[in-house]
């Protein structure tokens, strides 16, 4: 083992552990959102017309398949559906809550 791993490793990951942890769970919650607007909007062009640059679509894109492993197409979370055609109904119902 080395020194570092020994004497260094010990003190800052128990220093860092916590910032990491927020951190990952923020991107999660981030990249989880992501799939919903992407399903929600239609996709890539979607995200576009709601505003969102294509190179901030396509770093999300890549983030999703880093932590989740498929594209977010072919990802589905155990447990969550959506009802695409009810959301977008809502969204042209201006009196929808």
């Amino acid at each position: 083992m080395k020194w570092v791993d020994r004497n260094v490793t010990p003190g800052v990951g128990a220093a860092i552990r916590p910032m990491a942890q927020r951190y990952a769970t923020d991107k999660v919650e981030s990249l989880v959102g992501f799939w919903v607007l992407w399903h929600g909007s239609g996709g890539y062009e979607g995200l576009v017309n709601l505003g969102m640059h294509p190179s901030t679509v396509y770093r999300r894109i890549r983030a999703f398949r880093i932590l989740f492993g498929e594209h977010p197409d072919e990802y589905t979370f155990p447990g969550l559906t959506l009802d695409v055609r009810k959301w977008n109904a809502s969204a042209l119902d201006e009196t929808a809550p």
